[in-house]
């Protein structure tokens, strides 16, 4: 199996591990137009044949691509890696593009090839692990995230709603209190809040000061599910203020490699991740909203 990994920041990095921390061996690629590449300086690369990549790959066939780069040159890159190489499945981070123009130049081909592609949302990820069984009725979902990245991680959880519900929001609605500096140089971030629904239920979310960690609340009927993100790298999940589970985050170097194995190659589990349709209708929608009332960047 052939992997190329394009671009080697922290999630880069995240991804990369792991595949060498998987028992399938795979022949990997790396290419970064700026890395020195000192991160390779270990011996943690032994199961795997890994080659540096010093100029982008061209007339070469890969079986997946994870195209890991910041969102702002995403557009120029997979533009130049579909038109030059051959891509059996395809990684790619939440906000594919920062315009919705590119949405718009890209969504015929992507549209084409939506079962060949992961977005790398962990919302479906989390709901899977959890397996709340709710009624699908007049559900309440109302969730609460840091100022400073509520922008940024609103796919999560929207991917988490749709999940439970259906592939489908409708009526999306963002009200922008304010928008701010990204703690990512070149990015924005909004406070401000983004509300949806489909024929299931409903999805409020907010961004807040002064709380630690994101939480979802679902109302399903006369019970309160509680779900609070990361606490020690953890997920916690309470009913009716009972902590009734625990489970670990899903970093990508826990997730990645199992999720080209189970949703690409063995066909498992298919229906629980997002692909490029259903995070269209999230992302797109977002950076129009947004871009209708000032020119910003999203992470």
């Amino acid at each position: 199996m052939k992997v190329l990994i394009i671009g080697l920041g922290n999630i880069g990095k995240s991804h990369l591990k792991s595949f060498l921390l998987s028992k399938r061996k795979y022949n990997i690629y790396v290419y970064d137009k700026i890395y020195d590449y000192k991160y390779f300086n270990q011996k943690n690369i032994k199961n795997n044949k890994i080659e540096l990549l010093k100029k982008f790959p061209k007339s070469k066939k890969f079986d997946l691509c994870i195209l890991a780069t910041n969102s702002i040159e995403r557009y120029s890159i997979l533009k130049k890696l579909l038109k030059y190489n051959k891509i059996k499945y395809m990684i790619i981070e939440k906000y594919i593009f920062t315009k919705n123009s590119h949405y718009q130049i890209f969504k015929k081909k992507l549209f084409k090839i939506n079962h060949k592609l992961f977005i790398n949302t962990w919302g479906s990820i989390v709901a899977d692990k959890f397996n709340l069984k709710l009624v699908k009725k007049n559900l309440e979902f109302k969730i609460e995230i840091k100022d400073g990245r509520f922008i940024t991680n609103a796919p999560h959880f929207i991917d988490f709603f749709l999940y439970h519900t259906e592939r489908k929001l409708e009526n999306m609605k963002i009200d922008i209190k304010k928008i701010i500096n990204s703690k990512r140089v070149k990015y924005n971030e909004i406070l401000g809040s983004i509300t949806g629904e489909n024929k299931f239920g409903n999805i409020k979310l907010y961004s807040k000061k002064k709380i630690i960690y994101d939480n979802i609340k679902i109302i399903d009927g006369k019970n309160i599910y509680k779900i609070i993100i990361a606490i020690n790298k953890n997920c916690t999940l309470y009913k009716n203020s009972i902590l009734i589970k625990k489970i670990k985050f899903p970093f990508a170097y826990k997730e990645t490699s199992n999720i080209f194995e189970d949703y690409f190659i063995k066909k498992k589990k298919k229906h629980i991740y997002s692909n490029f349709k259903s995070n269209y209708l999230i992302s797109n929608e977002i950076v129009k909203k947004i871009s209708e009332r000032k020119k910003i960047n999203i992470t």
